[in-house]
């Protein structure tokens, strides 16, 4: 497994499955070799491997830039200029420049799909609330109506507690009659 995240990890370790869980069963585990391919002079792999090696410091690259202008489109297209300029991956730069940039312009971020999602929960919840809110209200206001209706003498007891949906007296209790 490869990593190339921000956090500083070493060149090279052993993950376990199991480290993710508290109290977890060693019943069954799961082990993968780690490498980090962040870009670094003393990266072994790196300098092994060609590719991998302009593919890191293309990312490093693009980190810089990103941090240096907050623009993450601006700072792809400036590592590839850089990385076409340098001689590193040339031809593949050339030939697939607009599906890096769709690729690495596609940013997954754990942290900022959890905001949204509890943003959208939040107005799905306030949406809820408004809407129940009318209906109550609605039908307070209806009845409230009625209870007019009835004092003003132009609807009767009986009449109106059948559209209020409730007998007469709870009607007349609700109506304090």
């Amino acid at each position: 497994m490869f990593y190339n995240g921000r956090k500083e990890e070493p060149p090279f370790q052993k993950l376990r499955l199991s480290d993710a869980f508290e109290g977890g069963s060693d019943a069954l585990e799961l082990v993968v070799n780690c490498c980090n391919i962040n870009y670094s002079e003393q990266n072994d792999l790196l300098n092994q491997c060609y590719e991998l090696r302009c593919y890191s410091i293309f990312v490093q690259k693009t980190r810089e830039y990103d941090a240096e202008y907050h623009d993450l489109k601006k700072a792809i297209r400036m590592a590839i200029t850089y990385c076409e300029e340098h001689d590193l991956m040339k031809e593949f730069f050339e030939a697939n420049e607009n599906e890096v940039l769709d690729m690495v312009n596609f940013n997954w971020d754990q942290n900022r799909a959890i905001e949204v999602a509890k943003e959208e929960g939040i107005a799905e919840g306030e949406a809820r609330g408004e809407a129940r809110g009318e209906a109550r209200g609605e039908k307070k206001g209806r009845r409230n109506l009625l209870i007019d209706l009835v004092r003003d003498g132009l609807l009767s007891l009986k009449d109106a507690a059948k559209r209020a949906g409730v007998s007469e007296e709870t009607f007349r209790k609700m109506a304090a009659l």
